[in-house]
């Protein structure tokens, strides 16, 4: 008789709005008969959480019964955890960035590796329909990209304007250089400019892929609240124009743990949202049917891309 697959017992490590969305994405991925399970929460706070107990960071990683961590803290606290977990032999699987510097990474992904352990970083920007058509384009034309541009907008959210505990912009937006890198290939850094001012910072950065074209990132994060939104225009040598800007509703990479709608009426379901779909992949890797090491190298290639553009800011401040 086969051995019964194993269920991967997995604890949430903080619980803003990005934590709760795992916690209800695992107790659903559960009652689908996917062998994961919540088995339980760590926040700062007390609270009560139906059918989930609430445990302390080190019950949490000392426990024999929880076989990996999701962490959904501000990501000046996201090395730390992740290293802790590691040390005790949990897989992770962490929200962007997995560390606050390319060599850190680098090191956490090499030592999860050498235990057989998964060390998974969120990304859903990767996951997006705006992501797939862009690379069905690039990878069906023969023409040749002249220059490029993503622009993302929010507010501040607590920790992201924080730059001495969370780093500076383009480390904390480190997702959209993975978007970018993930369909152009390599990119090196050659330029960028911040200003910070009483309404917020705006910070742009431009990016040059190995044929030699021009792809600018553009921050722009207020006090007051304003719409998450992200946009993205490409234009080709043929004169096609890849543009999001027109589409309904904005495409936006959801903010850092945003809920999908709530489950149409009855006879409908809902489409799975892309958390689920981040919830999918980790499960994969840790079932062996993915390579674990799976989307290790453009996370640090990509962080090695920020900390260039955050040199060069810091170099003309």
């Amino acid at each position: 008789m086969a051995d019964t697959p194993k269920v991967f017992n997995i604890a949430v490590i903080g619980v803003g709005i990005a934590g709760r969305v795992r916690i209800r994405d695992l107790k659903e991925a559960e009652a689908a008969g996917k062998r994961l399970k919540v088995a339980g929460f760590v926040s700062r706070r007390s609270l009560e959480i139906d059918g989930v107990p609430q445990l302390n960071l080190d019950e949490a990683l000392q426990s024999p019964d929880v076989d990996g961590v999701m962490v959904c803290t501000e990501p000046g606290s996201h090395e730390d955890i992740v290293q802790r977990a590691l040390d005790h032999s949990k897989h992770v699987l962490v929200e962007y960035p997995v560390a606050l510097s390319p060599q850190k990474a680098r090191q956490m992904y090499s030592q999860a590796a050498e235990k057989g352990l998964v060390l998974h970083e969120e990304n859903i920007a990767l996951l997006t329909e705006a992501q797939a058509r862009l690379k069905e384009k690039v990878a069906t034309t023969t023409s040749r990209l002249i220059s490029g541009e993503i622009r993302l907008k929010g507010n501040y959210n607590g920790w992201i304007e924080d730059f001495s505990k969370s780093g500076l912009p383009f480390l904390t937006n480190v997702s959209i250089i993975q978007t970018v890198m993930a369909v152009f290939g390599k990119v090196k850094a050659t330029r960028t400019e911040m200003e910070t001012t009483e309404k917020g910072f705006t910070a742009s950065g431009d990016l040059e892929t190995h044929t030699g074209s021009v792809i600018r990132l553009k921050l722009e994060r207020f006090k007051e609240r304003v719409p998450r939104v992200k946009t993205l225009r490409f234009e080709f040598e043929d004169g096609s124009v890849f543009d999001t800007e027109g589409d309904k509703p904005p495409q936006s990479t959801p903010g850092r743990g945003e809920s999908t709608p709530a489950a149409p009426g009855p006879g409908n379901q809902r489409k799975k949202g892309l958390f689920m779909q981040d919830l999918e992949l980790f499960l994969e890797k840790l079932q062996g049917q993915r390579s674990r090491s799976e989307g290790s190298q453009l996370s640090v290639e990509a962080l090695e891309v920020a900390a260039g553009l955050n040199s060069l800011i810091a170099e003309s401040n």
